[in-house]
C-alpha cells in the first residue's frame, strides 16, 4: 500500500526517532515491524491517510474503542522500541 503524506499531520512525538542531526519529519523512522498487523493499518490509517478514528473504524469495518485500542497499544510499543 502506498500512503499518501498529509498537508498537516497529527503525529505524536516522534522525536526519539528521527536521526540525529536531522529534523525533516522524511527523516523518521519507525520501526513498524514491530506491531500486529492490525495495529500497523491503524496507525497507517490515521498518521499517514489522516483518517479520523470513526474513518479508519469504517474502512476497517470495526468500532471506534477498538482503534482506539489498536492505537493506544502500537504507541506504546514504539515508545519501548
Amino acid at each position: 500500500m502506498v500512503y499518501q503524506k498529509c498537508k498537516e499531520a497529527l503525529l505524536p512525538d516522534l522525536s526519539y526517532f528521527v536521526e540525529e542531526g536531522k529534523e525533516e519529519r522524511k527523516d523518521i523512522h519507525l520501526p513498524l515491524d514491530i506491531l500486529s498487523p492490525r495495529q500497523r493499518e491503524v496507525v497507517c490509517l490515521l498518521y499517514y491517510d489522516c483518517l479520523s478514528e470513526t474513518e479508519a473504524g469504517r474502512k476497517l469495518g470495526i468500532s471506534r474503542s477498538t482503534i482506539r485500542t489498536h492505537k493506544k497499544r502500537a504507541l506504546k510499543k514504539l515508545k519501548r522500541a
